[in-house]
């Protein structure tokens, strides 16, 4: 029952403290509670949602000429293999909507099936309760598509072929699991049974005029696997490419669980890099707490040694400890949990745009729960092990405040200048009682640190050195042509064109690098990867060994490599439209394409598989960007109609846009939570400091010193402590957070984040945090207006 009293009594005569514990679990628990649920949300959504349509294990996106009665037959009847199902599809040249948005040749029609089950409402907030069949001329497509073109429903998408074109009014958006997500490159629309049989004959006849045509005719393979089959769908899939034919001739290959990684990629790294937030934030409270406690110990010295003589020990005084900061520790959990409520109900529907799927659940109680737990208990192993110099209290050393009597506990004392009088002596101040302001350095120097990742991961958006490093190419041109068989006529007449336009573009502008390329999915090792294949090695941006010198040489995706294995020096077979040949690793190199899981060669080692092979794709980087649009309108006038030529400047990148917008999302939330964050905590170390420092406050009062110049002081010692927290953090920065960002992303493909460290990369984080800092001090230190001379005689 004493305890009982003394824990009130001192919550109610410490309010400060203890609402500031409050607050900061609070944020902490809301955050915890809100992420833990939504990464259980969102993958069994989105695996509800493929399971829902029975679409087996494996799709193939195959060409039709294909896939053959004998190729089907072959894979029924592999042992490991339930079912096959094969549905028509059509493949445009091209599709544009009305908008002027649109893309190349990874889309595909299809006709309307029973698969076709959820129609997003016109609001989005949901979906429609029936699914109402197409009429003629309308076109369902899935949200993913929709969003990265910015397309409402009532628009006009135009499906373009070589010889004619169709236009088809957007009825609906639906739901569209397989690779309705933004970040899945291959899309799929629905138009009618009427509408696509009359498409399909068009196409049929149009294929037997040219075989050229045949590139429009497609089908989906969709492949079950056994029910006693215990592999996993990735070896399911490595094992049917490597027993069956059909499979080197796809197009695509995607599994089911390379789907839901996919589509759930980009918000689980989201989530990851608030959750990384979040464990920095709880340290931050473990240090406001050692702060606090140490400072109530020293401050409270003689009441502490009344008590002991009172009989109250060393372990009754570090319940009194315990038992203050849980309290505020469960207060500020519980109201955190309560209002995360919301947030896991609303915060999916910014994701529901990207992954074109309803995320549906609510909190995950007993996760959150449990780890929050953790985070109690750990918390209170720590408040014991801070509070145990209370033992070193004595009721003899408590009569005279024991070490209290010593004021300036530093030996390094700066001196103190008339014509700088508030900086030299807020400077002497923070020197002679440094030991005190450490916490509160060590949590400036975390959010600096922390701030200029963030701030380095969204200037890495914009930044051509920062993708260059990561693989990305920077052309400003960029011209592609119509899928056409290989032959030595073709690789030809491709020559002369690529010829052609370097000369053209050479009378305005020097070439800086050029890139023709092209990507094809092959089978390396019996599993079905992209490959990057290229004439120029500057495609490749290799981190490790050398790019292809031989024909017999591939790169490997750094990221995939180190999942599956593979060293530089080993030997793979690779397998592409029947044919195949063992290649060396050369090196590892890096890159976005399918998260880093692909492969790269030369367009000689392509050519071991493909005789006539040659790309279809070049993009270049010239010395004069101004000229771009010039040079773009001359080439479209004297190429080809199967060529087509695209200004990187003048096009808007849907996908680069929305990665924009999500990464200055992310910083400008955790700019926010961090200021209130440092509110709090320099909230809490000032009004200690200033109750310590109060009998000091009239004496510099009585000397002349106005309430203004005192505030003043005070702002500016804690703007002293931010200075070393931004210096710490900085070189934290430079040490880490490239490492830090590397493993984050790696499911996205880096594995070598590069941060292009620019002012503002820099300037901003230290702004931040210093504005911060010395804005809350000032505002704290007006407490010195209720200070006045009278009360040194009261003391």
């Amino acid at each position: 029952m004493d305890m009982l009293i003394l824990i009130k009594e001192n919550i109610r005569h410490k309010k400060g403290s203890f609402k500031s514990i409050i607050c900061l679990m609070f944020l902490i628990s809301l955050s915890v509670t809100a992420i833990v649920s939504l990464k259980q949300n969102f993958p069994r959504s989105i695996r509800e949602a493929y399971e829902r349509q029975d679409v087996g294990n494996i799709v193939l996106n195959i060409r039709k000429e294909y896939c053959t009665e004998e190729g089907i037959r072959e894979i029924e009847d592999y042992e490991t293999v339930k079912k096959v199902e094969v549905i028509d599809a059509i493949a445009p040249d091209t599709y544009e909507f009305e908008n002027g948005e649109g893309g190349s040749y990874s889309f595909r029609i299809s006709a309307m099936n029973d698969r076709v089950d959820r129609l997003w409402k016109e609001d989005l907030s949901g979906y429609e309760e029936n699914v109402l069949p197409l009429g003629k001329g309308e076109i369902y497509i899935p949200r993913g598509l929709a969003e990265k073109n910015h397309v409402r429903v009532g628009d006009r998408i135009t499906l373009k072929f070589k010889d004619t074109s169709h236009v088809y009014a957007v009825k609906g958006l639906v739901e569209e699991p397989i690779c309705g997500s933004v970040f899945i490159t291959l899309k799929a629309a629905f138009i009618g049974r009427e509408d696509f049989d009359a498409l399909r004959s068009e196409r049929e006849a149009a294929a037997q005029k040219d075989p050229l045509n045949a590139a429009d005719l497609y089908e989906y393979v969709y492949i079950t696997k056994a029910d006693d089959c215990n592999l996993t769908d990735n070896q399911f899939s490595s094992d049917l490419t490597k027993n069956t034919k059909m499979a080197s001739y796809a197009s695509g290959l995607l599994t089911k669980s390379d789907s839901l990684h996919y589509q759930g990629m980009m918000p689980d790294i989201i989530l990851n890099i608030f959750l990384s937030f979040v464990i920095i934030l709880s340290v931050i409270v473990f240090v406001v707490m050692a702060n606090s406690i140490s400072s109530g110990i020293e401050m409270n010295y003689t009441d502490l040694g009344i008590l002991k003589a009172q009989g109250f020990d060393s372990g009754s005084l570090k319940l009194l400890f315990l038992g203050q900061y849980m309290l505020a520790e469960f207060i500020g959990t519980v109201l955190g949990m309560l209002c995360s409520l919301p947030v896991i109900r609303y915060l999916p529907r910014v994701f529901e745009a990207v992954v074109g799927t309803k995320i549906y659940g609510g909190a995950d109680i007993l996760l959150s729960g449990l780890i929050l737990l953790a985070v109690l208990l750990l918390s209170a192993v720590f408040i014991m092990l801070v509070s145990v110099k209370v033992g070193s209290i004595s009721p003899i050393k408590a009569v005279n405040g024991g070490r209290m009597e010593v004021y300036f506990d530093s030996r390094f004392n700066i001196p103190i200048r008339g014509r700088l009088l508030s900086a030299s002596l807020a400077f002497r101040q923070f020197s002679a009682g440094a030991r005190r302001y450490l916490s509160s350095i060590a949590i400036a120097s975390l959010f600096v640190f922390f701030l200029m990742t963030m701030t380095g991961m969204t200037d890495a958006v914009d930044s051509e050195s920062a993708q260059r490093a990561m693989g990305a190419t920077s052309e400003d041109i960029d011209i592609y042509r119509d899928y056409v068989e290989y032959s030595p006529e073709n690789t030809e007449n491709v020559l002369e064109q690529e010829a052609k336009i370097e000369n053209l573009i050479r009378e305005y502008t020097e070439i800086e690098e050029r890139y023709f390329s092209d990507g094809k999915y092959m089978l390396l090792n019996g599993e079905k990867i992209f490959c990057r294949i290229s004439e120029d090695e500057e495609t490749f941006t290799v981190t490790k060994g050398r790019a292809p010198l031989y024909k017999n040489e591939i790169l490997v995706g750094q990221a995939y490599a180190e999942d599956m294995g593979y060293k530089i020096g080993d030997k793979y077979t690779v397998s592409f439209k029947g044919a195949e040949a063992e290649y060396v690793i050369s090196g590892f190199m890096v890159g976005l394409l399918d998260a880093g899981h692909f492969f790269g060669m030369s367009g000689d080692g392509a050519r071991v598989l493909a005789e006539d092979y040659i790309p279809t794709y070049v993009g270049f980087k010239i010395k004069d960007p101004e000229k771009t649009g010039e040079i773009c309108k001359r080439l479209e006038e004297e190429l080809p109609e199967s060529y087509y030529v695209e200004d990187i400047e003048a096009m808007e990148s849907s996908e680069g846009e929305l990665l924009t917008v999500i990464a200055y999302a992310i910083k400008a939330v955790i700019y926010t939570i961090s200021i209130l964050f440092a509110l709090v905590v320099v909230s809490t170390v000032c009004t200690k400091t200033f109750v310590r420092e109060k009998t000091d406050i009239g004496i510099y009062k009585a000397l002349g010193f106005t309430s203004g110049n005192l505030r003043l002081q005070f702002a500016i010692r804690f703007l002293i402590v931010a200075f070393f927290g931004i210096v710490i953090g900085s070189a934290l920065s430079f040490a880490f957070s490239e490492k830090l960002l590397s493993m984050m992303l790696r499911s996205m493909g880096i594995v070598n984040f590069v941060i292009d460290y620019r002012f503002m990369t820099v300037f901003l984080p230290a702004a931040a945090v210093a504005l911060s800092y010395f804005c809350f001090a000032y505002m704290i230190a007006g407490k010195t207006k209720k200070v006045e001379v009278r009360s040194l005689i009261t003391e």
